[in-house]
């Protein structure tokens, strides 16, 4: 997928409450063609994700107002397990925190710095799910 692809047509929101990481995450994947939306916050993502409906979320542990599992568990009641494609990106590497994540439904976990090609790889790989 491409910026001539597939991938423009795809919706990722990136909820991190850090400015800097956002901004890089977001870089990345408009310039691979992703139309990337963003929350620095678990309500900000809250009121988001409902109106865009992304096709990936990625979510920090730590956000400002809740963890990233409470904001998971959010969006579980807000629009189903079925439907949520999640990739966890934190810094945070306890195999507890680790196994959580997954159990909540998460599709894949990374660990930050991210590097470019290993987000763009997994998020190709999520959405082929």
């Amino acid at each position: 997928m491409t910026r001539n692809g597939k991938a423009q047509e795809r919706k990722i929101l990136v909820v991190e409450d850090l400015l800097y990481v956002v901004k890089c995450i977001e870089r990345i994947l408009k310039e691979e063609g992703y139309v990337v939306h963003t929350a620095l916050s678990g309500e900000e993502a809250l009121e988001r994700v409902g109106k865009i409906k992304p096709d990936i979320i990625t979510i920090d542990h730590r956000l400002p107002d809740m963890t990233g599992f409470g904001l998971i568990r959010e969006i579980h009641n807000l629009m189903g397990k079925n439907k949520l494609r999640i990739i966890y990106i934190t810094a945070v590497y306890e195999r507890e925190i680790i196994e959580t994540a997954l159990s909540l439904g998460v599709n894949s976990y990374l660990i930050k710095p991210v590097e470019r090609e290993k987000l763009l790889a997994t998020v190709r790989e999520v959405l082929k799910d």
